[in-house]
């Protein structure tokens, strides 16, 4: 076979800068795709940040939090428990959006009338692919398979109660598949969950205000959801199944500017309580009304709320809350077990059970479950995926065997972060020419991702200023073929291109990223890089 590896046709002399809207998306506190099964939870509490939640103080890993209320319905849920929303608007109708902004990784015939993901596939394997079924525009979904599920409701503090959702690798535990369309079954991938908060008490009222957190499950534990240690059903608990978002807004306990225990809409920057400091996700100027809702618009000197509240889960003297977040808060919204004390895959191991009392003494375990292998196996079409913001989530690592894949013009391809980065984080990306700045709004940075490679015959060395570089690992299989398009911009990526495969960018000056070709560079030269596995020749 010839050996026509990494085609790269380079035509013209000068580099096409493409501004995109990338906003950072990591919307956690501390990082959940890193490895804690040696801390303890209060080591894990106290990592990176000195804020308390605005609603139960202090912050919630201390595991001592109480079990989230309401009914649990589904397996892949979010809690609006501790939000200020359903605190200080509890007649307010929220609804949420979940979407799906990477590969959407799948079973093929999982929805068949017994599924074949239990018990015909190897009880010791997980294997990922593409959907093998046509793409419907209109409801938005691979047959059964969804892409976006609009309009889901809250009841009580649980979200999804009338359909809720599900992570299709659960059926690695199915023998007998869901009773459709009683569960919306999204990807195993990264997803994007947008929650509205509105001005009646229907879902039908116009929406007050919003906002949206990503995650992504082909890293950390969640590679290994469902945890259970093959694949065959029943479990002693549903922590080997049930995970919960829990999102939390996170305020400084004193604002220092004011020299008060109130929070109010003209801090200036969270440095007192986040090492660093991050940016302004919330700016107070863009705070609009609703015409269609009786909402008043905080002005600079509203206060925000008193941080009052107690573990009884009721404020004592219910401070001022305003519908919008403000501004240098931060959201935290890791992925949780079922109760919603425990980060999602972990148990805390003196006893082997769950437990809700805090113990400083206590390590963290894990539950096993198998590590997943994704596959892109079909030529599918990207531009199904996330069309507004035109950005694609880099999986973990991938294995590519689809004979004719295309990463489209104009889409960006990148590596989520764990952790929110600092001013200096922003600026050293907003000033790198790689990335297509400088940008007016520091929001739309796309800056590296503080992750690690999860290939563990090749880790990279966090001590490296470049380690984050190549976190997402696409593998070219033999007779692959991956076509770069131009302005497809890639990020925090690297193409391990094996003999036989064909890695061909059409106008490699238009895309964003830059390749850098050497593991041994002093300093960082770009945001994606090719590698050979056995042989490969670059033009």
């Amino acid at each position: 076979m010839k050996n026509s590896i990494g085609k790269i046709l380079k035509k013209f002399s000068y580099i096409f800068i493409l501004v995109l809207s990338l906003n950072v998306n990591s919307q956690n506190m501390i990082n959940p795709y890193l490895d804690y099964n040696t801390f303890s939870p209060t080591i894990i509490q106290s990592l990176n940040y000195g804020a308390p939640n605005i609603t139960s103080p202090p912050f919630l890993y201390d595991w001592s939090q109480p079990p989230i209320n309401g009914g649990y319905t589904g397996e892949y849920m979010i809690t609006m428990q501790d939000h200020f929303w359903r605190i200080a608007y509890p007649n307010n109708a929220l609804s949420y959006k979940v979407e799906v902004v990477g590969f959407p990784f799948t079973m093929s015939c999982w929805d068949q009338p017994q599924s074949c993901a239990y018990p015909i596939s190897p009880l010791s394997t997980r294997d990922m692919y593409m959907p093998d079924d046509s793409y419907n525009s209109v409801t938005k979904k691979w047959n059964n398979l969804v892409n976006v599920r609009s309009n889901g409701e809250f009841t009580g503090d649980i979200g999804g109660s009338f359909i809720p959702e599900v992570l299709v690798s659960k059926f690695f535990l199915n023998a007998v598949v869901f009773n459709l369309p009683s569960r919306n079954i999204l990807s195993h991938t990264v997803t994007k969950h947008t929650i509205y908060l509105h001005c009646g008490s229907s879902t039908n009222d116009g929406v007050i205000s919003q906002f949206s957190f990503y995650y992504d499950n082909t890293r950390g534990r969640m590679r290994n959801y469902p945890f259970e240690k093959d694949n065959a059903p029943g479990s002693t608990s549903s922590c080997f199944w049930d995970v919960i978002f829990r999102p939390e807004l996170m305020i400084a306990p004193v604002s220092l500017f004011h020299n008060t225990d109130k929070y109010f809409f003209d801090e200036p920057d969270n440095s007192d309580w986040i090492t660093g400091g991050s940016i302004n996700y919330f700016p107070l100027a863009e705070n609009t009304a609703n015409a269609s809702c009786n909402i008043i618009v905080p002005l600079s000197s509203d206060e925000f709320a008193q941080l009052i509240a107690t573990y009884s889960g009721q404020p004592q003297d219910f401070g001022y809350y305003k519908h919008f977040a403000p501004p240098y808060s931060l959201y935290d919204v890791t992925l949780r077990c079922t109760y919603g004390n425990l980060l999602a895959g972990y148990e805390l191991n003196s006893s082997g059970e769950l437990s809700f009392q805090q113990n400083s003494s206590t390590l963290l375990g894990i539950y096993e479950g198998l590590r997943h292998t994704y596959h892109i196996d079909q030529n599918i079409d990207l531009t199904i995926i996330n069309p507004s913001e035109q950005t694609i989530y880099n999986p973990s690592e991938v294995e590519v065997t689809a004979s004719d894949l295309h990463f489209p013009s104009y889409y960006t391809f990148k590596t989520i972060r764990g952790v929110y980065p600092t001013i200096a984080n922003v600026t050293a990306d907003n000033n790198d020419p790689q990335t297509g700045g400088p940008y007016a709004d520091p929001r739309d940075v796309p800056v590296r991702t503080d992750l690690r490679s999860e290939n563990a015959n090749d880790p990279q060395d966090p001590n490296t200023p470049w380690h984050s570089v190549y976190s997402s690992r696409y593998y070219l299989k033999e007779g692959s073929k991956l076509t770069i398009e131009p302005c497809a911009n890639i990020f925090d990526a690297t193409f391990d291109v094996e003999e036989g495969a064909t890695l061909l960018f059409e106008i490699q000056q238009y895309n964003l990223g830059f390749e850098h070709k050497n593991l041994n560079q002093t300093q960082n030269l770009g945001r994606y890089k090719i590698k050979r596995i056995r042989w490969c020749h670059i033009t």
